[in-house]
């Protein structure tokens, strides 16, 4: 009874907060942000313009010199790979001449240069570096290639670009919705060299997710899988870049409360039917439904043990004793 009580406290301070956001402007402006949908595939890598990151590398303190692949960069959380690689004062790229970005001191690998790899030994979810590569060469100018991978080699990503500058190199960073382990770069006719300076990376914190979730096991690839300590399970999902949202692979997108109780309950506002649910840990697959004002039991899928019926997706209704669709 008194968890009853409790929940319907929430309900009435959640409905209160959103009465409010229609009178007042930036309440109605911020829910208006909260109840837009996301998107479908979620971004998994964003450009960014110049940023700080945990740690950097001006290869200042290499000197001039060759670098040996698998060279300890970014204060030792990152080797780099390749070959023909050297510290240098300036490096010629056809028609101009590359000037480090930061310092005296950049890094290049010569024509014919292969792949380079940067392999990170903690996953970052931000990099970046000052670019150069060769301009109105004799042979053609090649784009530069870079293929992100996270910490189990799934590529979450690419990029590609030409340098158009006068020597000054060029900034391209990103950030990263699935921590990167790997970021390679390669030559877009397989030979073409490359400067890079003032490398920036971010190491990923791990995310704390609500005590809901506690128990998931990471399937890779940013997906999850949690089934709850009574045996039930809820399924498989992944967080989105905004780990607010997640999308289950059978309810749909949703967007999470932590209820913040002694029961591990959470709130979830359900893209599909416009509805808030509220669930926990040792109710789940029942869920109340603040649009019906009833509780609903989720169907599971009886071919596919883990899985829930989707397409439609099917409740019985508590409240009515019917079976819907939502």
């Amino acid at each position: 009874m008194n968890g009853w009580l409790e929940l319907e406290e929430k309900r009435s301070l959640f409905l209160a907060c959103l009465r409010a956001a229609m009178f007042y402007p930036l309440g109605a402006l911020a829910l208006l942000l909260f109840l837009k949908a996301p998107s479908a595939n979620g971004q998994q890598v964003t450009p960014v313009p110049p940023f700080v990151g945990t740690n950097s590398e001006t290869w200042e303190r290499f000197g001039v010199r060759s670098i040996p692949s698998g060279t300890s960069i970014l204060g030792g959380i990152a080797t780099i790979s390749g070959d023909h690689m050297v510290t240098a004062t300036f490096f010629r790229m056809c028609s101009v001449i590359g000037r480090p970005s930061d310092g005296t001191i950049l890094m290049d690998s010569d024509r014919p240069t292969g792949p380079l790899t940067i392999s990170f030994s903690q996953p970052v979810s931000a990099f970046g570096a000052y670019w150069g590569s060769g301009v109105q060469c004799p042979y053609g100018d090649a784009p530069s290639i870079l293929t992100f991978q996270d910490a189990n080699g799934n590529i979450i990503g690419t990029d590609n670009f030409y340098y158009s500058g006068d020597g000054t190199l060029e900034w391209h960073g990103y950030r990263f919705g699935t921590p990167v382990g790997t970021i390679t770069r390669t030559a877009g006719d397989g030979e073409e060299g490359v400067a890079m300076d003032g490398l920036q990376a971010t190491v990923a914190t791990t995310p704390i997710h609500p005590s809901f979730f506690s128990g998931e096991t990471a399937l890779g690839g940013g997906g999850y899988y949690l089934q709850f300590a009574n045996g039930t399970p809820f399924g498989y999902y992944s967080y989105l870049t905004d780990p607010n949202y997640i999308y289950h692979l059978d309810m749909g997108f949703e967007y999470l409360f932590d209820a913040n109780d002694v029961n591990h309950a959470i709130y979830f506002y359900d893209f599909a039917s416009s509805s808030f649910f509220y669930t926990s840990p040792t109710l789940f697959p029942d869920l109340y439904d603040f649009s019906l004002n009833a509780w609903l039991y989720y169907l599971p899928d009886a071919n596919n043990p883990g899985r829930y019926s989707q397409n439609p997706r099917w409740f019985y209704n508590f409240a009515t004793g019917q079976w819907i669709n939502l």
